[in-house]
């Protein structure tokens, strides 16, 4: 038997020398645990697309940035170069930005409907072990 397994024992001894039924709160526990687990899946999923838009978004700038580094153009021209650059900075920005804002509202929408299912089973668990609780004490009398 496992230290976790025999904690839970423990616990659940104890539970019973209150007269509580252990058994909930292990459940509970379980499913915390893997509540936990889905949402760090889903905030890693996220951090890594993140990550790819902020790679990408590096590159293009670097991309142009190096697009108007020509030691052969004259004044007016490396004027306009940094005036393209910039307009082609902003322009990416704004659609990096949309990117981040997705990447953000997926994850909003998925951390609510991992949520929702949790407190669903949460409900549907509180709900069985009242009725079986019900049933015992009218048992008992």
């Amino acid at each position: 038997m496992s230290a976790y397994e025999q904690s839970q024992e423990q616990l659940n001894q104890w539970f019973k020398s209150f007269g509580l039924d252990g058994k909930g709160l292990s459940s509970s526990a379980k499913n915390i645990a893997t509540l936990n687990e889905q949402l760090t899946k889903a905030a890693l999923s996220a951090a890594e697309k993140s990550a790819e838009v902020s790679g990408n978004w590096n590159r293009e700038v670097l991309d142009q940035m190096a697009s108007g580094n020509d030691a052969g153009l004259s004044p007016p021209e490396r004027a306009e170069a940094a005036t393209r650059i910039s307009s082609e900075i902003v322009k990416s920005s704004s659609r990096n930005m949309q990117a981040y804002a997705e990447i953000a509202r997926e994850l909003q929408k998925e951390t609510m409907a991992l949520l929702i299912d949790a407190s669903r089973g949460e409900a549907k668990e509180a709900s069985g072990s009242d009725q079986s609780s019900e049933a015992e004490a009218k048992t008992d009398d």
